[in-house]
């Protein structure tokens, strides 16, 4: 158990981490891509680790035998493809998107400054 619960802590933390550093950022587009970005990973993840936290499977290889019984089994079960194609996009675009984010940023701060 608490492996799981460290595994959705360092899964999910990236998220809370882009909403809160984008209050620093001058450049309001860089600003956007860390909020919103974080907002609609974050509420994506978090789904899925609900999911790995009370069910007996993986973010990535399906859920079963939940807490709750069969209803939230059955749940689970039919938003297994979206969690994990959530999960896909969250490790591929996550890094880019925030990367972006930042060279907003540099240049925002820089044309600002010249």
């Amino acid at each position: 158990m608490l492996g799981e619960v460290l595994h959705s802590f360092f899964f999910g933390m990236p998220a809370i981490l882009a909403i809160t550093a984008s209050f620093g950022l001058r450049s309001p587009v860089a600003r956007m891509i860390l909020f919103w970005g974080g907002v609609i990973f974050a509420v994506l993840i978090w789904a899925g680790l609900a999911g790995m936290l009370l069910c007996d499977g993986r973010l990535l290889s399906g859920y079963s035998g939940c807490a709750g019984g069969d209803a939230i089994t059955a749940l689970f079960a039919r938003l297994d493809p979206l969690l994990s194609a959530a999960a896909y996009v969250y490790i591929l675009a996550g890094p880019p998107l925030t990367g972006l984010a930042y060279l907003l940023e540099w240049l925002f701060t820089r044309r600002a400054t010249a």
